[in-house]
């Protein structure tokens, strides 16, 4: 695959090529002229998005990354200072509400999975926010003058990767292979998207910042990939997670929605780690659209 049709790191976030891409409730297709909407309803005074979940307000982690990429988007598609700034100020509330201790980024409400009849009480992490936290600090570091604290807080958000759920942290053991958590529930949930989402932001921190453990990580959840992608087949559709199987005697967990970001996602990945698994189910699954 030519480089020009590559994913870039330094460029739009989950694009291929020059592709124009926008992040909104996660589906990525062309860069928005207003404020997200949906999963942010308002700002605080400092312009971080707050999310309203069953009428109680949240400072929500992978929301309010999302918007930071956003405003990353716009800038590299526009070239206005005013989007960086506001990626930058994104990227600083990230090194603020980044837990000293483990490098997560913490959800303060409860939650219940999908598909899992699991609540998630707070404050829980997911490998999905630190993975997006890593993808916006990795290029924010990029432009500004002194990118210690950037890339500091990048290094503490790999920690989590690293560890089992068990042990507080986000990774969890798939037939020998570490998949990293979206939602730490047990039995583990195996969500697909947010497993990916976290593949991306190690692989922008390893490239952008020659990071060792980042990249090995990264290496390590490509093989995880590659091996777990056929539980997730559901002809005609992916399965969301693998809650049908680790917690037995429940419906498969399927969102056309996010079927349609999984095929995206394999796209990506397969533009930067070329494999015949991942043409194969990028290929498959796309069929299934069509059906």
């Amino acid at each position: 695959m030519e480089t020009k049709d590559r994913y870039q790191p330094i460029g739009y976030y989950y694009s291929v090529g020059n592709k124009v891409p926008v992040l909104k409730n996660y589906n990525l297709d062309k860069i928005p002229l207003k404020r997200p909407t949906g999963y942010s309803h308002t700002f605080d005074k400092n312009q971080i998005p707050i999310s309203e979940i069953k009428g109680e307000k949240y400072y929500h982690p992978v929301a309010i990354t999302q918007f930071g990429i956003n405003e990353y988007n716009k800038f590299v598609h526009t070239g206005k200072v005013s989007h960086l700034k506001n990626s930058e100020n994104i990227a600083k509330w990230l090194i603020k509400n980044q837990d000293e201790k483990s490098g997560q980024w913490l959800y303060k409400f409860d939650f219940s999975v999908g598909g899992m009849d699991y609540t998630l009480k707070k404050p829980w992490p997911s490998a999905m926010a630190q993975g997006v936290a890593l993808s916006l600090l990795s290029r924010v570091a990029k432009y500004v003058d002194n990118p210690t604290s950037y890339i500091r807080a990048a290094e503490k958000a790999l920690i989590s990767l690293t560890l089992p759920v068990s042990k507080g942290g986000l990774s969890a053991d798939f037939f020998g292979h570490p998949f990293y958590e979206e939602y730490p529930t047990q039995p583990h949930s195996f969500a697909l998207n947010g497993f990916i989402f976290t593949l991306i932001g190690l692989y922008d921190f390893a490239q952008l910042h020659k990071n060792d453990l980042s990249n090995k990580l990264f290496k390590q959840g490509i093989d995880t990939l590659l091996f777990a992608l056929p539980f997730f087949d559901q002809n005609p559709i992916s399965a969301y997670h693998l809650g049908h199987l680790t917690n037995p005697c429940r419906k498969v967990h399927l969102s056309e929605k996010y079927h349609k970001i999984h095929i995206r996602q394999l796209e990506l990945l397969n533009s930067i780690s070329p494999h015949p698994t991942l043409s194969f189910y990028q290929e498959l699954w796309q069929s299934y659209l069509s059906n």
